[in-house]
């Protein structure tokens, strides 16, 4: 369900993460003779049953499984599809060359491997292989093939239909509670926020450094203006995802929602969670910074040109 935040991330830090030499990262899991699972980043004894398992490829099994690497390789064309919704006003050329940039800086590829590294890290294998587990039960395939239908183009229309229809019919108060728990456990709301506030504040700070000093912020003056903008989103973003939520699960039982809420508040759940908000807003923070930085740039050079980037034509 974490992952359904990803979705969302156009519509509404931590420390940044090397790239280098993690990818190559081991570990290892094995059965002594006594039948006791070790898990370990050092090779086995002679007398282990089981064979090594790489933890780069085991984290990819289960953000694939997850439907987070499906969801992160749309980024890009959200990223896109919302700078031509958002900016109808500027010309051709200058719409050409913020988009551009935006999907070079928000690469599909650099954002999964952000994510993915943020999980390498980490380096918990025992911790992963329980999420693959459940990943593969029936209940878990089922609701990861629910949140994907909900954000095709049929399911994003029908959405909307469904928005509408909850004005005058309104679910029952155990439906309402169990979406709230789902939210809350899973960080849907928090993360959207999160999200829009990592890509204001890295572009917020770029665009100010860029700026004669006179005109840049004061110190301090920015934490206000994103405190601010926090408090303001976070009321329709709760909104926005609790209408996801209920659209997405329309189908399923109270009961087989409450045990998909049980895996995101069980010690698993909770660090998938934590660690996927990490790399997540990490990648997104980095890539607003590469996006505001060549932006700046790029119009900065028009400017002193004699062209203004906001001409039909520049």
């Amino acid at each position: 369900m974490v992952i359904g935040s990803v979705r969302i991330f156009v519509g509404g830090i931590a420390t940044f993460l090397a790239l280098g030499g993690i990818a190559e990262a081991q570990a290892y899991r094995w059965v002594d003779a006594n039948g006791a699972v070790h898990y370990t980043q050092i090779q086995p004894p002679p007398d282990a049953v089981e064979t090594p398992r790489d933890l780069a490829e085991l984290v990819d099994r289960v953000l694939d499984r997850s439907g987070a690497k499906w969801s992160i390789a749309q980024i890009p064309a959200q990223v896109q599809a919302s700078i031509l919704q958002r900016n109808v006003r500027l010309s051709p050329a200058t719409l050409a060359t913020l988009s551009d940039i935006m999907t070079r800086a928000f690469s599909a590829e650099t954002l999964y491997a952000r994510v993915r590294d943020a999980f390498v890290v980490q380096g918990d294998p025992r911790r992963l292989e329980l999420i693959f587990e459940f990943l593969q039960s029936p209940l878990a395939k089922r609701m990861t093939g629910l949140e994907l239908d909900a954000t095709s183009p049929e399911g994003l229309a029908e959405m909307t239909q469904f928005a509408e229809r909850l004005k005058t019919s309104r679910p029952p108060p155990v439906r309402l509670a169990l979406m709230g728990k789902l939210d809350a456990a899973s960080g849907a709301t928090d993360l959207s926020v999160e999200v829009a506030i990592a890509v204001f504040r890295s572009m917020a700070n770029v665009i100010d450094a860029a700026s004669p000093p006179d005109q840049r912020l004061k110190r301090g003056e920015l934490e206000v203006i994103v405190a601010k903008t926090r408090a303001a989103l976070y009321d329709s973003a709760r909104m926005a995802v609790s209408i996801r939520l209920l659209f997405t699960y329309r189908a399923v039982p109270d009961k087989e929602l409450s045990d998909y809420v049980q895996f995101y508040e069980s010690d698993p759940g909770k660090w998938f969670v934590q660690v996927f908000r990490k790399g997540f807003l990490d990648a997104i923070s980095a890539a607003a910074t590469r996006g505001a930085e060549e932006m700046t740039r790029a119009f900065t050079q028009k400017t002193q040109a004699g062209h203004s980037p906001d001409a039909a034509g520049a």
